[in-house]
C-alpha cells in the first residue's frame, strides 16, 4: 500500500521530501513552532505535532478539548487514537496502530505522514 501512496506524489520523493513537507504544513498552519525532525523523533510519541499537521491541513478538524496533555501511557493513547481518527476524516488511508505513533515506529510513522501528503496533494491537483 505505500508503494501505491508514494506513486501518486511522484517518482523521486524522498524521506526528508515528506519530513520537509509535513514540517512546512505546521509552519504555515502558524499552529505551534513544533517540528519533527525525523520519522523516529520522540516527541511524536505524544502525538501532538499530528495535531498541529492536521489542523493546518483542514483547520478545525482537530478540537483542541479533546487532547490529553499528560504523558501518561493512556495519555498517549488516547492522543494516537484522535490523530489517527482525524486523519481518517480527512480521507487519508491509515495503516498504524496508536501504539505505532506512542511507540515512534519509524516505518509506520512514516506511513502515517506519507499518506496525509498524498490525501492533500491529491485533493489539491483534482
Amino acid at each position: 500500500h505505500i508503494a501505491i501512496i508514494l506513486s501518486s506524489l511522484g517518482n523521486n520523493i524522498t524521506d526528508n521530501d515528506i519530513m520537509d513537507w509535513a514540517n512546512k504544513q505546521v509552519e504555515q498552519g502558524k499552529k505551534s513552532s513544533r517540528r519533527m525532525n525525523g520519522f523516529k523523533d520522540a516527541s511524536l510519541s505524544n502525538s501532538l505535532f499530528f495535531f498541529d499537521l492536521l489542523d493546518s491541513l483542514k483547520p478545525g478538524i482537530i478540537d483542541q478539548s479533546l487532547i490529553q496533555q499528560g504523558t501518561t501511557k493512556e495519555d498517549l493513547i488516547s492522543n494516537a487514537k484522535y490523530a489517527i481518527s482525524a486523519a481518517r476524516k480527512l480521507g487519508a488511508t491509515i495503516f498504524l496502530t496508536p501504539n505505532d505513533i506512542v511507540n515512534v515506529k519509524k516505518k509506520m510513522i512514516f506511513t502515517f505522514v506519507s499518506a496525509l501528503m498524498a490525501t492533500t496533494t491529491a485533493a489539491t491537483t483534482t
